[in-house]
């Protein structure tokens, strides 16, 4: 679910979640509908 969510394919499933933060807008969508919350964001990376 999580993958399909973001929108720039920052996130992909295989044996686990994983991320890639060259694709990655930091939108912050992926953060907000994870029903597990599984994903978190540091506040501070995306104001830098």
């Amino acid at each position: 679910l999580c993958e399909r969510i973001c929108p720039y394919f920052a996130i992909e499933m295989r044996d686990k979640i994983t991320f890639d933060p060259d694709l990655c807008s930091r939108c912050g969508l992926c953060v907000s509908k994870c029903p597990t919350g599984a994903i978190q964001m540091d506040l501070k990376e995306m104001n830098e």
